[in-house]
């Protein structure tokens, strides 16, 4: 049986980077990457450089990946077309919680393109946010597994109409075309498997900081830096490698 093709949303994030080696060296899928190019994004050139040192230790390690892993398709937000009834959706969602602007790019971009299947890295306890509960727990009760494996999960539209609240018809609209590889995974489980995996070094080039300083250092500050110190893997990630992370120390 040939496998479906994963369309990935890739971000040179851990998450992201995670299920990109996992598609690839463990099941042996093609995999299509996805990066929403928003020029008002202060990380995009730090995570466009950390997806292009992947790819090339990927391609120096496992050379059978050159097969596998398709070109980056690069979309600008300012072009995806816009689709009324997702944005008054959106909207309505981020009046109930807070919502990153870049889940109705892609809720958008997935519609105007015939994409049902587009994996995010959306993981368990997620977001070390001020905004409430992580994402992963408010989709919970709507989500179910697409196979028999109950590894990657979607949407279940049965559910969202049993429960009737404007809430779970919301998330049904916003997050209908998605699937969910990693939601039962931490950045502490990603780790660890990782490290059983020799995946490290892939680890090591990872980027995820939302404001970098001087754009080339970490914050520390925001959400993401918030969930590595969390999750009590800030030290194997690339935050180790600047000094100015640890203020009691340089300051």
């Amino acid at each position: 049986m040939t496998k479906t093709a994963v369309n990935l949303l890739w971000t040179g994030g851990l998450d992201s980077t995670f299920r990109l080696l996992e598609a690839l060296l463990i099941e042996k899928r093609v995999v299509k990457p996805y990066y929403m190019l928003d020029t008002a994004r202060f990380s995009l050139r730090n995570e466009i450089k950390a997806m292009s040192k992947i790819k090339d230790l990927l391609f120096e390690k496992h050379p059978f990946t050159k097969e596998l892993l398709l070109p980056i398709e690069y979309v600008d937000v300012d072009d995806i077309k816009t689709d009324q009834t997702i944005q008054k959706a959106f909207k309505e969602l981020s009046s109930i919680r807070h919502l990153g602007i870049q889940y109705r790019w892609l809720a958008e971009f997935c519609v105007e393109h015939g994409i049902k299947d587009l994996e995010l890295g959306i993981i368990r306890k997620g977001e070390a946010s001020d905004h409430g509960e992580a994402l992963s727990e408010s989709l919970d009760p709507f989500i179910e597994p697409i196979d028999s494996d109950e590894k990657v999960y979607k949407i279940n539209t049965e559910k969202t109409k049993a429960d009737g609240s404007q809430k779970a018809m919301l998330y049904e609209k916003v997050f209908e075309n998605y699937h969910l590889p990693i939601i039962t995974y931490s950045k502490k489980d990603m780790v660890e498997m990782a490290k059983k995996n020799g995946w490290m070094d892939f680890v090591g080039l990872t980027w995820y900081c939302h404001r970098p300083r001087k754009f080339k250092y970490p914050c520390g500050k925001c959400n993401p830096c918030k969930t590595a110190k969390q999750e009590g893997v800030a030290k194997k990630t690339p935050l180790i490698r600047w000094k100015y992370f640890y203020k009691e120390k340089y300051s």
